[in-house]
Order: C-alpha cells, then sequence, then structure tokens
C-alpha cells in the first residue's frame, strides 16, 4: 500500500475554532480530516510491566525555566483525561510513566533559574538536593551533555554501563535491557555518549540519520513565473536596476557539464531519465542579455528560463515547475540560480505591485543560529563543514578528517555567495536586527506576513516544521483553496530537494578547491542531519532510588515507551492499542495524534513542541529518540508534501544525507562528542576561529564582511576580529594561522579517531 498523507497539520488548527470543529471536518478550503484511510496499523509494541514497587523518583527537568514533568501554568481543564491541572499537577505523560514503571514520580525543580549552565552549577553544589524539599535527593538530573560530562568526571553520576546486566557480585540485581540493546546495535552511537569507557547520560536523538534542514520555497513563485512567463514584467533588470529588481549580474557558470543521463524519485523509486546536455549553461545565457546595455526584462528572463528547461528537460512534459519543487526535481546549483535571479526580475507578475521587492534567500530572524543559514548556502557549492555537529570538521572521500577553516573550496564559496548578495539575492540586512530582537522576524514579515512590515519572500534554508507554518496565514501567493491541491495546483510553503552539484564523492580528497571539479560527480546531499542533542539526564550517584531511575530511563528506550515519551498517553492519540507503521519511510512506529488533542493545542494558543512539552509533558530533551512522525504531523499539510517529497527522494537513494557511523566516508558526520585537551591558548588560530563563528548577529566581521563588501573587492585588506579578544586583523592575516590549526588542532581531533584520519597537510615534520 502506497502511504499517502491527507492530516491536517496541527499548526494549521490554530485558525479553526473550536466550535467550527465539532463535526470533525475542517474549515471551508481545507482538506477534510480522514485519519483512518491512508495509514497501516499494527499492534502496539508489548511492554513487560515490573512487577514490583520501583519507589519514589525525584525528577529535575527545567526546560528554560518554562517546562518540565508538572503544569506551569495557572489552571487547565483537559477536556480529555476530564481533568483539571493547576500549577504543580503532575503532567499526563508522566503520570502514564508512573504506572507503567511501577514509580511514583516526584518534582524536583521550582523553575527558578532558565539557564543551564547556573542550573548546574547551583544543583551539583548543593549535592543534587531537589529544589522542592531539600532532605530529597536528585534522581534524574537533565542538563546539557557538556556539563553531565563533567559531572560523570567528577565522580557526581553514575556509569550507566554498569547497569547493563545484573552483576550480583556489584550488588546490582536488575539491568536496562532496552537501552542496553540499543546502544550495543548503535556502535556509532555508543561510541559518541562514552567517555573513557563509562556512559554517564542516556542518548536523546532528535530523528534517526534525518534531516533537520532543507531548502523551503514559495512554491506558488515557482509554478507561476514559469507557467505565465508571457506575462512577465516589461521592466529592464541588470544596468542601473532599482532596488526590487534584479541588479547587474555578477554570478558565473559553475556547472561546466551536466550528465547526459540522471536519476530522478517517482513515489520512492529511482528512474533514469535522459536530458539534453548540450543546451547552453542558463547562467551564460542570462549573464548575456543582462550584461547588454539595456539590460532584459523580467519577461524575457522568464521566457528564457523556460525555453531552457524545455529544451534540457522534456521528460517533464508541460509541468516544468517539477523541475525545481517536485519529488522527482532534478535542478542543478545554476538552474537555482537561474530561477532566484528570474524571480526577482518578476515582482509584478508575481505580487501585482511593480514597485514590491520579492527577497530571494532571507534567515528565518535575528539569531546567530539564523544568521549561519546564508554561510550554509555554501552547500550550494558542494562545500562540507558548515552544519557539522562537532565544529567545522568533516570527512574527506579518503577517511580523513577535514575542516572547513582550512579548506579552499570554502572560502571560494565566499565569493559566489559575494556575487550573490551584489545581485540583491540575499536580504541586505541579513546580519542585523532590530532594537527589540525577534529570531523570527523575518519568517513572520516575509512568508507569515502578520507584522505590520509585511514584504515578499522566496527562499530559506531552514526547519521544515516551523517554516511552513506560514501556510496557516499565507497560502504562497496563489488564491486557490487548499483542496485545490488534489486537482495539481502548486501551493504552499514548503520543503524541496537539493540542487545536483559538485560534491566530493571522487578524488581532490583534501582541502578541496571548487574549482578544481577533477573527478567530482554531481550529486544532491543534504548535510544536515539530526544527530545526538546537547542535552539529556543522568543519575546523580547519590541518588537515593538508583533502581526507579533507571526503571524510567529504560522505559524511554522501549518500543512501547517510546510512543509514551513522543505522543503522551494513548488516551491522545486517534487509534489507541495500534500503531501506524508507514507514516515515514523509516519503518519507524508512530501514534497518530487524535483531532481532540489538536482542539486542546489550539486552545492552548501556544507552539505545537510549548505545548506538547508544557501541557502533556512529553518531547522533552531528555534520553530517548524523538520519532520522525512527530515532526512530520507537526508540520502543516503543505509542509508535509514537501518533507514527503524529501523523504521519498531519500528513500529511492536520489538523495544522499548526512549520517552517523563508524566506517568513515564523505556522507559519515563527524562524532559530535568526540574531544582533546587542544586549546588555542596561544591564539594560534584565533583569527580563523572569529572567521568562521557563530556570533555575527550585528557584527559586519569575518565571513559576512566578505560576503557584503563589493563583489571583487580585495579581500587581502578586509577586517577579520578574532574570537577571544575582538583584535582587529586582516584576511590575509588570518589565512596564514591555517598550519597551525591543521598541525594541532585538527590533527589532534583527527587522532583520537585513529591515525588513519589525520590528512596528509596536518602531519607533523
Amino acid at each position: 500500500m502506497k502511504s499517502k498523507i491527507f492530516l491536517v497539520g496541527l499548526s494549521a488548527l490554530a485558525a479553526v475554532s473550536l466550535a467550527s470543529c465539532k463535526s470533525g471536518k475542517t474549515v471551508e478550503g481545507e482538506l477534510d480530516y480522514t485519519p483512518n484511510s491512508d495509514y497501516e496499523y499494527d499492534n502496539l509494541p508489548r511492554y513487560t510491566e515490573p512487577t514490583t514497587d520501583g519507589g519514589s523518583v525525584d525528577i529535575y527537568i527545567n526546560y528554560n525555566g518554562e517546562s518540565g514533568i508538572t503544569f506551569r501554568g495557572t489552571s487547565w481543564n483537559n477536556t480529555i483525561d476530564g481533568l483539571t491541572y493547576t500549577q504543580g499537577s503532575l503532567l499526563p505523560t508522566w503520570n502514564a510513566i508512573q504506572k507503567y514503571t511501577l514509580t511514583s514520580i516526584r518534582e524536583a525543580s521550582d523553575y527558578r533559574s532558565s539557564n543551564f549552565d547556573n542550573i548546574y552549577t547551583s544543583i551539583v553544589t548543593a549535592g543534587y538536593k531537589s529544589e522542592k524539599d531539600s532532605q530529597q535527593t536528585i534522581d534524574l538530573f537533565y542538563n546539557t551533555v557538556s556539563n553531565l560530562k563533567s559531572a560523570g568526571s567528577a565522580g557526581g553520576l553514575i556509569n550507566l554501563k554498569d547497569y547493563f546486566n545484573k552483576d550480583t557480585s556489584k550488588g546490582i540485581t536488575y539491568d536496562m535491557p532496552y537501552l542496553r540493546q540499543y546502544i550495543l546495535s548503535h556502535p556509532a552511537i555508543e561510541d559518541m555518549v562514552t567517555q573513557s569507557g563509562k556512559i554517564y547520560f542516556a542518548p536523546f536523538l532528535d530523528g534517526e540519520d534525518t534531516f533537520q534542514k532543507t531548502l523551503i520555497m514559495d512554491t506558488s513563485m515557482v509554478k507561476k513565473v514559469l507557467t505565465e512567463a508571457s506575462k512577465g514584467d516589461e521592466t529592464r533588470s541588470g544596468v542601473g536596476a532599482a532596488k526590487n529588481t534584479l541588479q547587474t549580474p555578477k554570478y558565473q557558470p559553475f556547472i561546466n557539464h551536466d550528465d547526459a543521463e540522471i536519476v530522478v524519485s517517482e513515489d520512492g523509486a529511482s528512474k533514469k531519465i535522459t536530458i539534453n546536455n548540450s543546451v547552453t549553461n542558463i547562467i551564460k545565457q542570462q549573464n548575456d542579455i543582462l550584461s547588454r546595455d539595456e539590460g532584459a526584462t523580467g519577461k524575457e528572463l522568464a521566457e528564457q528560463l523556460v525555453d531552457y528547461i524545455k529544451a534540457k528537460y522534456s521528460y517533464y512534459g508541460d509541468e516544468i515547475w517539477n523541475l525545481y519543487i517536485g519529488e522527482n526535481a532534478a535542478y542543478n546549483t545554476d538552474e537555482l540560480i537561474a530561477l532566484m535571479r528570474v524571480i526577482k526580475a518578476n515582482p509584478y507578475l508575481l505580487t501585482g505591485d511593480a514597485k514590491a521587492e520579492i527577497e530571494i534567500f532571507l534567515p528565518k530572524g535575528e539569531s546567530s543560529e539564523a544568521v549561519d543559514s546564508v554561510v550554509e548556502l555554501m552547500q550550494l557549492w558542494g562545500v562540507r563543514g558548515t552544519e557539522s555537529p562537532k565544529g567545522n570538521f568533516y570527512f574527506a572521500n579518503d577517511g580523513t578528517l577535514n575542516a572547513l577553516e582550512t579548506t579552499t573550496a570554502s572560502y571560494e564559496a565566499l565569493d559566489y555567495l559575494s556575487a550573490l548578495y551584489d545581485e540583491g539575492l540575499i536580504l541586505g540586512n541579513f546580519y542585523t536586527s532590530d532594537s527589540t530582537v525577534s529570531t523570527t522576524r523575518y519568517l513572520n514579515q516575509y512568508f507569515k506576513k502578520n507584522t505590520t512590515r509585511q514584504s515578499y519572500g522566496f527562499m530559506m534554508y531552514d526547519e521544515p516544521s516551523s517554516v511552513a507554518a506560514a501556510n496557516d496565514i499565507y497560502e504562497g501567493i496563489g488564491t486557490d483553496k487548499r483542496s485545490d491541491y488534489a486537482k495539481g495546483d502548486v501551493k504552499g510553503i514548503y520543503s524541496v530537494l537539493p540542487p545536483r552539484t559538485y560534491w566530493t564523492t571522487k578524488g581532490n580528497s583534501s582541502q578541496e578547491h571548487i574549482t578544481n571539479l577533477n573527478g567530482k560527480e554531481l550529486v544532491r546531499y543534504y548535510e544536515s542531519n539530526s544527530t545526538l542533542q546537547t542535552t539529556s539526564w543522568a543519575v546523580p550517584k547519590n541518588s537515593d532510588n538508583i533502581e526507579g531511575a533507571l526503571r524510567i530511563i529504560d522505559f524511554m528506550y522501549s518500543p512501547f515507551g517510546q510512543l509514551i515519551q513522543n505522543y503522551g498517553p494513548e488516551a491522545y492519540w486517534q487509534e489507541t492499542k495500534k500503531c501506524v507503521t508507514n507514516m515515514t519511510l523509516t519503518g519507524e512506529r508512530n501514534a497518530l495524534i487524535s483531532y481532540q488533542t489538536k482542539l486542546e493545542y489550539v486552545a492552548s494558543k501556544t507552539d505545537f513542541w510549548s505545548f506538547m512539552r508544557g501541557y502533556i509533558g512529553a518531547t522533552h530533551g531528555i534520553g530517548h529518540i524523538r520519532l520522525g512522525g512527530l515532526t512530520l504531523q507537526a508540520t502543516n499539510y503543505y509542509g508535509q508534501v514537501g518533507t514527503r517529497n524529501v523523504y521519498k527522494a531519500v528513500s529511492s537513494g536520489v538523495i544522499q544525507r548526512a549520517m552517523n557511523g563508524l566506517i568513515f566516508d564523505w556522507y559519515i558526520s563527524a562524532p559530535s562528542t568526540y574531544s582533546t585537551n587542544v586549546t588555542d591558548t596561544n591564539n594560534e588560530w584565533d583569527s580563523l576561529t572569529g572567521f568562521w563563528a557563530s556570533n555575527k548577529l550585528n557584527k559586519n566581521e569575518g565571513w559576512v564582511n566578505v560576503i557584503t563588501q563589493p563583489y571583487g573587492t580585495d579581500k587581502s585588506k578586509i577586517e577579520i576580529k578574532t574570537y577571544k579578544n575582538a583584535k582587529k586583523v586582516t584576511y590575509e592575516d588570518m589565512l596564514k594561522e591555517q598550519q597551525a590549526f591543521n598541525t594541532r588542532y585538527l590533527r589532534e581531533y583527527a587522532l583520537t579517531l585513529g591515525e588513519s584520519c589525520i590528512p596528509s597537510y596536518a602531519a607533523i615534520g
């Protein structure tokens, strides 16, 4: 049975009144809520409950001072279980965990702090005493992995490995079969959580080998500009252009030769198609007409791109928009830049306002993470390390560990980004903030359009479900109802496949150059990876109920416990006693969130994840695996369309993505937890660190300065600030630090993985 997703996303219900939902249907224009028609179900996995009392377990979970195991609001009348929750009431998930583990759970946090480091210092100093009752010790303590490692090294936490088997000689008469089985069957995860042979915290993963970020487009713009090219703007672009149109072309062709035969994904299966690779590169074609004295109109550029696609990709027939936004998308990097230019040059066609400005690429908001999405675009040209879970490290094809800081391609890619910035294809003030910082300012302004400063945006590189939430307010540029999607209408802001580009799949393995493409292949790849996360929980050594604490940890790793921790108790599921087996392409079991739960979410007037944590008590960053089906259901309908396209392309082998593993290959993620004692005590690579550091908000420095300088500027004199003391140095001087970085910092990290992982240029002598 083919898997289909017609589940209305949770965030979509935010616009639905409670009165209108009693019929089980959504408001006009939405798809009907039909939970049973497209899923395959199986019985719930069995869980053998303990037969002895587990005693009382004091749990400390404090997420940003906002949520934990008890309700933090004033009052909540829960229509699902019929109970009224007041501040301090144990939340539904934790009531269920009590039941299944035969333990009594007590609150140990008073939520006085929202800072993990302050919490850690306070709790450790107090000897892991409960903040609610100083006579009680904390049995499960939640904090950052970094702090938990420090606590373990200092002797404050138990070694979970000691409890993988019953060892009566050590007085251990109980064990953790589910966690033990998971760890032993995932050696890469075991390597990440093991410290000097010991495991102090349970691994928390936001999915397994799945992606966190994707390219996200307003797909309505793509279809409209390609199907109505003849109605394109007559404004001249390219020479002395106004701000709302394309600027003089700076970007030059990157793809020097395309394949004659490529593979696309069709309903989760790969299919070979033939293309006409003799067609002249579209960037060259565009530059030819944009460089004329009179420039080119938006209409000319749109018609040119349509003619190009039809000549090169006959496979798409009349549905040429699928080259970019379908499951069977096959565009390359240059073809994406060409589309970005065409969108920019056609504001009247796309918005109805010739004076409107369409921002082509923009971050979600004003935060270091959002600003980093701009430099993460270097992946368009095959640059690795921008989303590494450990620093900027990545594995080359020869199995050696490399770093973005000393990879020539990283600096070459900045030139390409500078060209795009000069052409007006990147938000001009992407690195600045207003007086009141908002982490979703641009999402709100350009996609959701729910601010006083509304405008038009085309593309982001970010987390799919949060960005696709914009569809609940603004359904792309079209006006048709969502139900028209079933008729073939393309609408919505959602994920698209990555472009085909030259990744390091062959040759040029270490310190590769973009300009040296010898032996490289065109590959679709997402480096973004859901790997080991930065928070979890552990058992203090002075716990007075270690067995009860371990019962709860182990429950989270049982197949049934996973469902409870992800979705809450069965009462919050649409189908109790059943789990869905075909929601994602990995075969994982998922629960289907009930319609009544969605109504409670709407009534909470909060975001989905805050609702799940603060009202249901699920999904906190403690030892478990967050299931892909949960993230999918948190995404609204259009977001699900795009995410499913990417899932299917991964399943068919069309997209490669970063993975956890011990076999070092170019698509394997660098382990997120390995470490050495090497520090930059003498500031030998302090400028390099400052150049690539993720703290560029309100700072025109480092890589931001390179991108935003006029294209072609002599970089040697560009100002760089060091990481530690903000000392000013030149770009030229910064590059001189690469040797020290390679032979000390990079070499030592690589050595922790084995001598074979040290690249030749990082060798000593």
